[in-house]
C-alpha cells in the first residue's frame, strides 16, 4: 500500500522521489525511491554527481534506501557503472536499507559489490551507519548525519 507523506515540498507518494543534495560540509544527501526507467537513474547520477562536485573534495554520502523500490538489471547495471566512477571522488558512502525490502537489498548489494569500493557499505541500522562514518567526519558533518538519520526514520526528507 503507497503512503502520501507531507514534505517541505509538498506531498508525495512512497517511493516516487529520489534526489541528492549537499547537506553539510561534506555530507551529500541521497533519497532514493522509485527508479523505474534509465531516464530516472540518469537523473539521480547527474543529482548525486552535480552535489559530489559541490561538496568538495573527500565527499561522504548518505544515501537512504529504505523506500526504494526494486530495479531492473538494465537500470541496475547503469546505476553500478555510475557507482563506479564516483568511487574516485568520494571518501566513504553509507547506505541506509529497511530490512523488510528483501529483493531491492539484494539488488543493491549487487549493485555496490560491482562498484568495487570497500568504502560503500550497506546498513539496516541508522545508528550503525552513524558510527562507522563517524571518524572520517568533522563535529559539524556528524551532527549533519545524525539529523539525516533521525529525519529519515520519523519519515521527514
Amino acid at each position: 500500500m503507497e503512503h502520501a507523506r507531507e514534505t517541505r515540498v509538498g506531498i508525495y507518494t512512497r517511493s516516487e522521489r529520489s534526489f541528492a543534495r549537499v547537506r553539510a560540509g561534506r555530507i551529500v544527501e541521497v533519497r532514493v525511491g522509485r527508479l523505474v526507467h534509465l531516464t530516472d537513474v540518469e537523473s539521480l547520477n547527474a543529482s548525486v554527481f552535480a552535489a559530489v562536485e559541490r561538496a568538495g573534495a573527500g565527499a561522504v554520502i548518505c544515501a537512504d534506501h529504505r523506500e526504494a523500490t526494486p530495479l531492473t538489471g538494465e537500470v541496475a547495471n547503469v546505476w553500478a557503472q555510475a557507482m563506479r566512477k564516483a568511487n574516485q571522488t568520494i571518501v566513504r558512502a553509507a547506505l541506509l536499507l529497511d530490512p523488510s525490502n528483501t529483493m531491492y537489498n539484494l539488488q543493491l548489494e549487487r549493485v555496490v559489490h560491482c562498484a568495487g569500493n570497500k568504502d560503500r557499505r550497506l546498513f539496516s541500522d541508522a545508528e550503525e551507519l552513524c558510527d562507522w562514518l563517524d571518524s572520517a567526519l568533522t563535529e559539524t558533518e556528524r551532527d549533519a548525519v545524525r539529523s539525516w538519520a533521525k529525519a529519515g526514520e520519523q519519515g521527514r526528507v
